[in-house]
């Protein structure tokens, strides 16, 4: 399967995101939990990703288009980090019964 190069990116960045947004919730949340959320907030946006991440861009523009979307995803995960928690919680929480 030959994926474009703006999704592997995106899986990147969502991936470096997740680590560095699981330390400030150590203990509450998982990379891979965080991980899935990004990805999907992706999923809805992708007009607005492909914009930023177009291959016709230069790489000047394409890398401020990385940076864009790392700051976005740090954002969308402060604006509702207490439904990450929650998420996280009632996962594990069902898991141990």
């Amino acid at each position: 399967m030959v994926e474009d190069k703006w999704v592997q990116d995106v899986v990147e960045v969502a991936q470096t995101s997740a680590y560095v947004i699981t330390r400030n919730y150590k203990g509450f949340v998982e990379a891979d939990d965080v991980k899935q959320e990004l990805l999907e907030w992706s999923l809805k946006r992708n007009d607005k990703i492909q914009e930023w991440l177009n291959e016709d861009l230069s790489k000047q523009e394409y890398r401020m288009g990385i940076k864009r979307l790392a700051k976005t995803f740090n954002l969308a995960v402060k604006r509702k980090p207490k439904n990450l928690v929650t998420q996280y919680t009632m996962k594990h929480s069902t898991q141990q019964e």
